[in-house]
């Protein structure tokens, strides 16, 4: 999938979402987190990319929690431990 796919596959799943969904996805406090998670572990932006976006895809029940542990596993390339560290938080 393209990124202008994925776009608009997002913008379309956040809509659908109800309105009481939409107040608590929209503030993005959970970016801040993601922020938080890649100054600790040292990702570099291709990282924090794909965490965001995987990240993104997983709240909006795009992907399942399997296919986002298994996608930030090979993406992240970081040793298990870390990268379950990653998860975890």
């Amino acid at each position: 999938m393209d990124k202008t796919q994925l776009q608009q596959l997002i913008q379309d799943r956040y809509k659908a979402l109800s309105p009481n969904a939409q107040q608590v996805f929209s503030p993005m406090e959970w970016a801040t987190t993601l922020t938080e998670i890649a100054q600790k572990y040292a990702l570099n932006e291709a990282q924090i990319v794909h965490l965001g976006t995987e990240t993104t895809l997983v709240l909006l029940g795009i992907i399942s929690i399997t296919e986002y542990r298994t996608t930030l596993e090979k993406e992240l390339a970081r040793p298990k431990d870390i990268s379950e560290k990653i998860l975890a938080e």
